[in-house]
């Protein structure tokens, strides 16, 4: 067995895990240590998975001080991302790659090692197929009909993220190609809107959509006062 396969799974969703890390960047430079107090959107759990994947991809030291990949990968825009995801897989799971290019579920799953639960193992295989997916690596199509994904594009632009932090509420572009779930959303004597989800979310992702009601809230609030009204907008 390789040194690649000895080692813990990755098993945070690939979402909170390119969003997350992107968003280190979203102030400016990327803080000189990467730890729980940087993750308060996230729950406790996707926290831990989140920096243990950090930790698996080496990204950031024992100590937490980030890596210059990590840097790079923080601040870069769509297409750089791919390029540095796809150098940072091959050097850190290259032999689970192999699998996805040609080998059965079968193979890939075996490929996580022993001691870990059905879930867990789920959850890896599908941060795998997504993240190759991500970085225009090859996946064979029985891996893509095993977990049901088409990688997410979650990312931004560095201009695009820089506008969504200076003006919450501010539209950006955002391409998503992931099959998504609607709720529609219907507001008395206002055109009616929805709330559209990928349809792999997760519960370690609510945190996320939480933020972007968060954002919603101030936008109404900036221009109830533009307006010179008020807002009765939810806390």
């Amino acid at each position: 067995m390789s040194e690649n396969q000895k080692q813990p799974p990755i098993y945070v969703s690939y979402v909170t895990f390119k969003n997350t890390l992107r968003g280190l960047a979203a102030h400016g430079a990327v803080p000189r240590r990467i730890d729980k107090t940087l993750l308060t959107n996230l729950s406790g759990a996707a926290q831990a998975l989140f920096l243990a994947a950090l930790n698996r991809l080496r990204l950031i030291e024992d100590d937490g001080t980030p890596t210059e990949r990590l840097k790079e990968m923080a601040q870069a825009d769509d297409d750089q991302w791919s390029e540095l995801l796809a150098a940072l897989l091959k050097k850190h799971l290259g032999t689970e790659l192999v699998i996805l290019k040609e080998g059965t579920p079968g193979e890939l799953e075996a490929g996580l090692g022993d001691g870990f639960s059905a879930s867990v193992r789920s959850k890896a295989v599908r941060f795998l197929v997504q993240a190759a997916e991500d970085a225009k690596l090859p996946v064979a199509g029985q891996h893509k009909k095993k977990t049901g994904s088409s990688a997410p594009r979650t990312g931004k632009s560095k201009r695009a993220r820089r506008n969504q932090t200076a003006s919450a509420g501010e539209s950006t572009n955002h391409a998503d190609n992931t099959e998504q779930m609607h709720f529609p959303i219907y507001i008395p004597g206002k055109s009616s809107g929805r709330l559209s989800l990928p349809h792999d979310i997760e519960p370690e992702d609510l945190p996320l959509i939480q933020a972007a009601i968060d954002s919603a809230k101030l936008f109404a609030e900036r221009q109830a006062k533009l307006k010179g009204g008020t807002t009765n907008a939810p806390s």
